[in-house]
């Protein structure tokens, strides 16, 4: 082993005979797969943040023109209705539940990559 690269403080930390199976090319590998993964799942959810923003903000648009045209004069909860309100805001918490799961799912492929 050459310790020439190895700080004398961490030698006692380095072990006599490294891992025989190491390959510096499949850490590289599973390195690069993790950061394009990563970047992958990051627009994915983006992009799906967007497509909820965009019903809710539509909804909300119809709404106010609808208000300012003259043609209602109620509030929001009798315009769209307890379902429908309930459906936009449903939509929302479980895109934040399945990022929660699909962030759980990369911790627990991450874990048995490295061991």
């Amino acid at each position: 082993m050459d310790l020439t690269k190895v700080d004398p403080i961490d030698w006692s930390l380095t072990p006599v005979n490294p891992d025989p199976n190491f390959s510096p090319e499949h850490n590289r590998q599973v390195i690069d797969n993790v950061i394009r993964n990563t970047a992958l799942m990051a627009k994915r959810k983006e992009r799906e943040a967007q497509d909820g923003t965009r019903e809710r903000v539509s909804a909300i648009t119809t709404y106010l023109k609808s208000l300012t045209s003259g043609k209602i004069k109620s509030n929001v909860m009798r315009y769209f209705g307890k379902q429908e309100i309930a459906r936009l805001r449903g939509t929302e918490i479980l895109n934040r539940l399945k990022y929660t799961e699909l962030g759980e799912d990369m911790k627990n492929k991450l874990k048995s990559i490295i061991k």
